[in-house]
């Protein structure tokens, strides 16, 4: 069964940690210049080759979280350091994969991925043998010169994945890859993305809003609480590797998502009233 430590701001263990987060708060001004919280003394540490979701509603920060580990949001108060060093902008070694697969729409798809490695100052032959490699792991062959506009949305957001991976980096950070996918669509992409991550094994951190996508991919869930965002409990997922939908019957899987949706309930409920 999974364990738990219910405590708003988790001891932390960082002997080997690949990305710490220690007392992390910011603040947002609204349209009046007021200020509003969104995160408060978030402190956390990912293990190396980890695949780590945060889980939450609306609004508890989790793609807040997510920016500041990447280097796009430079944290009020607090420190985050990423493969042993302090975090103080994007770095080559880190990859952001968003909702919204950002892509140019006057270019190809071998073109977007392309750019994304010459915005890291990767050479063009080089970049062309990546995109390349990258377009074979993500199953685009035969859709490398198709424009964003003649894709599906599973195969543009296959591509903003290929972009992430075409870079090489150590840290994968993924903001809701698939919320805007139809379902169907959705779990063929978790199974895909599964099987990359087995073979490589980069770090991890993977905003989501579904309990059943959280436990299928993780190895740690991090639910966050809101008003203002903050760590309320992290839950390690013991369900064996390699992973795949037929464990959804798991008496673990189910009390697991049981004991998820009872941390998460309250949170709902507050966003709500």
């Amino acid at each position: 069964m999974a364990s738990s430590m219910l405590s708003a701001a988790p001891a932390m263990d960082v002997h080997n940690a690949q990305i710490v987060c220690k007392d992390v708060s910011h603040w947002f001004l609204k349209s009046d210049g007021t200020p509003i919280q969104v995160l408060d003394r978030v402190s956390i540490s990912l293990e190396p080759h980890s695949f780590t979701s945060l889980l939450g509603p609306s609004g508890c920060g989790k793609t807040t979280l997510l920016r500041v580990i990447d280097g796009l949001i430079r944290p009020a108060v607090g420190t985050v350091i990423v493969g042993g060093e302090a975090v103080t902008g994007p770095s080559a070694n880190r990859a952001m994969v968003f909702q919204e697969h950002n892509l140019l729409p006057w270019k190809t798809a071998q073109e977007n991925i392309r750019f994304g490695c010459k915005l890291v100052g990767i050479p063009a032959s080089e970049s062309l043998r990546r995109a390349n490699e990258a377009i074979a792991l993500m199953g685009l062959n035969g859709f490398e010169h198709h424009l964003p506009s003649q894709l599906s949305g599973g195969m543009k957001q296959r591509v903003g994945i290929a972009r992430a991976l075409s870079i090489h980096p150590q840290f994968l950070l993924m903001d809701e890859p698939f919320g805007a996918l139809d379902a169907q669509t959705r779990e063929v992409l978790q199974i895909e993305l599964l099987k990359i991550w087995e073979a490589d094994r980069k770090t991890v951190v993977f905003v989501t809003h579904s309990l059943d996508e959280a436990i299928l991919l993780s190895d740690r869930i991090v639910i966050m609480g809101t008003r203002p965002g903050h760590i309320k409990a992290v839950i390690d997922v013991d369900l064996p590797r390699p992973r795949s939908d037929d464990m959804r019957a798991d008496p673990v899987w189910t009390n697991l998502r049981r004991h998820l949706w009872q941390l998460l309930k309250p949170e709902m409920i507050e966003v709500a009233g």
